[in-house]
């Protein structure tokens, strides 16, 4: 953030600080009232001679041994008199400099509202490459990132959008004010900044999606698509929460990819068989903005019967006679009021 921004910065020249006691007691309570305004209080351990635990006392535990390890963070400075020049320069555009902020943002199911905004961690944000003026950072859990760079100038800050994602957007501030132009590819452009501004710039991404349409038909038996739930699965673990059969279909939206489209329950007496995208174990392959169709068949299983019709005596034939299958009409109207 820019000093103005920033608590009140007290920097402690220290050659020596008395090792009794009380006096270190005083120091470091004195101390902790300041700090508990919000202030920060950074020392500069110029020599050898000194003790830094008591310093870290008075300012905190992070310590930089040399000018090279300064960052905003930095508590104890270890310096002499004649890199006290260098020292004090570095820390100057270490907390005054200007900087560029990148807070990367998801869609997960590409209905246009964001999932992810950094406020909560989440595996999904890890791994997002960005650059600034050469220097490319790479986000963690927060999605978020922090670059400081020399001001006044103008940058341009881009990513390297990952597989299986589109970028939909991008847009930078300065304080309330846009700053900068979103190129439409990867990034934003003419980023002008002045002197120890802070820019904020919140980068957009939607996960790549397609379609399936799942629909599930019954023929024949008395059974009904309901009586089946679906399932589209990735390694046998379901990608969208199971669903109740339907003939009309239903609509289910995923991210690009491979899928296997299942089925569970259902009344016995039923073999399955697939159409439309998918092959004849239910397999489907989705590209971004596809939409497929898997039609799953129910078919009620059927045997045969063959009857033989035999004449013993007298000069008549087998086809003169009608025969009757009771066994199988009384069987189907048994299933009927069974059902």
């Amino acid at each position: 953030m820019p000093l103005t921004e920033m608590p009140i910065l007290i920097i402690s020249r220290a050659e020596a600080l008395p090792n009794e006691a009380i006096a270190l007691d005083r120091a470091v309570g004195q101390a902790n009232i300041i700090k508990s305004t919000g202030t920060r209080i950074i020392t500069l351990a110029i020599g050898d001679d000194l003790d830094i635990n008591n310093l870290i006392a008075i300012s905190g535990p992070n310590v930089a041994e040399n000018a090279g390890e300064i960052s905003t963070e930095t508590d104890v400075i270890k310096t002499g008199f004649d890199t006290l020049a260098d020292t004090l320069a570095t820390l100057a555009s270490e907390l005054c400099a200007g900087k560029i902020l990148i807070q990367k943002q998801i869609d997960l199911d590409g209905d246009g509202q964001i999932d992810l905004d950094g406020s909560v961690n989440n595996q999904e944000l890890v791994g997002w490459q960005f650059t600034v003026d050469g220097e490319t950072q790479q986000t963690g859990l927060s999605g978020y990132l922090e670059f400081p760079v020399d001001t006044p100038a103008t940058y341009s800050a881009t990513e390297n959008v990952k597989g299986g994602f589109v970028m939909t957007g991008a847009e930078c501030v300065i304080g309330s004010e846009p700053v900068g132009s979103f190129n439409g590819v990867d990034g934003v452009t003419d980023i002008a900044i002045g002197h120890e501004e802070t820019v904020s710039c919140n980068f957009y991404n939607q996960v790549k999606t397609g379609e399936i349409t799942v629909i599930k038909n019954v023929i024949g038996g008395n059974a009904a698509s309901a009586d089946w739930t679906m399932h589209i699965q990735q390694g046998g673990e379901d990608m969208v929460s199971p669903f109740a059969g339907s003939a009309s279909g239903v609509a289910k939206t995923v991210r690009i990819g491979n899928y296997q489209v299942t089925e569970s329950g259902g009344p016995a007496g039923y073999s399955l068989t697939y159409g439309g995208d998918c092959d004849q174990n239910g397999n489907i392959t989705v590209a971004y903005g596809e939409e497929k169709t898997c039609i799953l068949n129910n078919t009620i299983d059927t045997g045969s019967l063959k009857v033989k019709k035999i004449v013993d005596l007298g000069d008549t034939h087998p086809d003169q006679w009608s025969l009757l299958l009771l066994g199988l009409v009384l069987y189907n109207r048994l299933r009927e009021l069974i059902t």
